[in-house]
C-alpha cells in the first residue's frame, strides 16, 4: 500500500514540476514560440503538400526552351550546391526540384541555342524532366523519387518541430492563466 501511494506522490511531484517549468517560460518567450511555430510550420507544410507535391507525369506542365546558361547557388553553411538556375533565351529562368551532382557534366554539354523539353510541376513550376536532343539530362522518374525523399522526409519533421514549438507555447501560457486564476480566487 506505501509502495502504490508513493508512486502516485512520485507522478504528482513530477507533474508539480512540470507545471512549473511551463510557468518559469516569460509570456514573451510563449507568444514567440506560438508564433514561430504556427507561422514556419504553415510555410513548410504549404512547401511539403502544395509545391512539393508528388505528381504523375500527366500532370505535368510540357514547355520547350531555348538553352542560354546556368546558375549554381551555394549553401552558405555547407557549400554545396543549393539550387540551379536554367536560363533561357526564349522564355523566363526556371529551377530544379531535384539537383543531383550527376547531372553537372550533362549541363556542361549544352549549348547556347540549344532546345530543351521540359516538364513543369503545375504549382511550382520546377523542372522535372529536362531533355535535350542527344540526351535526357533529368528524368521524371529520378525528379519524384527525390522529391518525395526529400520534401516528405525532412518537411515532414520541419513541419513537426515547429508544431511542437507552438504547442509548448500554447501548453505555457494555459499553465500560467490557471495560476493566475488560482492567484485571484486565493485573493477574495
Amino acid at each position: 500500500m506505501s509502495v502504490r501511494k508513493s508512486k502516485k506522490e512520485r507522478i504528482r511531484q513530477h507533474i508539480k514540476k512540470a507545471k512549473r517549468s511551463f510557468s518559469d517560460i516569460p509570456i514573451w518567450m510563449c507568444i514567440v514560440f506560438i508564433l514561430f511555430g504556427t507561422v514556419l510550420g504553415g510555410v513548410f507544410a504549404y512547401d511539403c503538400l502544395y509545391l512539393g507535391q508528388i505528381i504523375d507525369r500527366e500532370d505535368a506542365i510540357v514547355a520547350t526552351g531555348v538553352f542560354d546558361s546556368y546558375e549554381y547557388s551555394y549553401s552558405p553553411k555547407s557549400g554545396a550546391v543549393s539550387e540551379v538556375q536554367i536560363n533561357f533565351i526564349d522564355r523566363n529562368a526556371l529551377y530544379f526540384d531535384a539537383y543531383h551532382v550527376e547531372m553537372d557534366e550533362k549541363l556542361e554539354e549544352l549549348e547556347r541555342g540549344e532546345k530543351l523539353d521540359l516538364l513543369l510541376h503545375p504549382n511550382s513550376e520546377y523542372i522535372w524532366e529536362m531533355t535535350s536532343e542527344d540526351e535526357v539530362i533529368l528524368s521524371f522518374d529520378d525528379a519524384k523519387s527525390r522529391t518525395q525523399l526529400e520534401k516528405s522526409f525532412f518537411g515532414f519533421i520541419l513541419v513537426g518541430f515547429c508544431l511542437i514549438c507552438a504547442s509548448m507555447g500554447m501548453t505555457s501560457l494555459c499553465v500560467k492563466y490557471r495560476e493566475y486564476k488560482k492567484s485571484l480566487n486565493g485573493k477574495h
